[in-house]
């Protein structure tokens, strides 16, 4: 990794650009109907294209500071200048940073965590978006010995909620939202229990690109709402004035909810 590529940007104009997707009308009226989002901070992965481009701009132009946290920095930061100019046109100011993420490195995951945590205080919405699908029939391996499609859509992602939960805990109202695809309807752990689906043997298996997808969109889906069953069972726990719980089931209960998103 190179480091940090931690700069914002803000800009303000009164003129207006239309744009045909942004002004398309399911889009539009969604936009219309998001709430505020001034004051509030947001990470999302993958924000230099797709979804995580569009979800980073609605989020900017609503008020958020958005992080956008990606692989690529020259991407991030033309997908940064891209979200300003938009806004700018349109006469909405822009929060916008570059974060550097990688997340097929589980050590680029800690650094970024890192940082963030040294940066920031709190963290409203974590957005995991990134994703990818391989091409070839048998697995890619990261520098960590996983397939590429389940750490960059999975593992990556776990990683980066548990790093950050500090940060997630002390902001009440803060929101996990796991970005899967309804491809986890095609996605099983061979023949194994839902206990042993995480073992690591499971995973480096010579199955095909779809199947590895599906496997880590369903992965997505079972984060997602293992979280927020463990969130809803440590919100009906008594609450202690003193220290920590201790625990990990019943940390950031206090405000905390988590979305699982069929997406593409």
């Amino acid at each position: 990794g190179t480091g940090p590529m931690h700069s914002w940007s803000s800009s303000r104009s009164k003129s207006s650009t239309p744009d045909p997707l942004i002004d398309a009308a399911v889009y539009k009226e969604a936009l219309d109907e998001a709430p505020d989002q001034t004051g509030r901070l947001a990470v999302v992965t993958g924000a230099n294209s797709g979804l995580g481009f569009w979800l980073a701009r609605s989020l900017a132009l609503k008020g958020a500071r958005v992080i956008l946290a990606c692989r690529n920095a020259e991407r991030a930061t033309s997908a940064r200048d891209r979200i300003a100019a938009d806004l700018k046109s349109k006469g909405a100011a822009a929060s916008l940073a570059c974060e550097e993420l990688d997340l097929a490195s589980l050590a680029s995951v800690r650094r970024f965590a890192s940082r963030l945590r040294r940066q920031e205080s709190s963290l409203d919405l974590l957005v995991c978006n990134a994703g990818i699908l391989g091409g070839g029939a048998s697995a890619e391996l990261t520098e960590d010995g996983w397939p590429l499609e389940f750490q960059v859509n999975h593992l990556g992602h776990f990683l980066l909620c548990a790093e950050l939960w500090p940060l997630l805990r002390n902001t009440q109202g803060a929101r996990v939202v796991v970005h899967s695809s309804l491809g986890h309807a095609a996605g099983y752990f061979e023949d194994e229990t839902p206990h042993r689906a995480s073992c690591r043997y499971l995973l480096p298996l010579p199955y095909g690109a779809w199947r590895r997808y599906a496997a880590s969109k369903l992965a997505q889906m079972l984060f997602a709402v293992e979280l927020r069953r463990r969130l809803d069972a440590a919100s009906r726990l008594p609450q202690s004035d003193g220290g920590d719980g201790g625990g990990g089931d019943s940390s950031g209960s206090e405000g905390g909810s988590s979305d699982g998103s069929g997406g593409g």
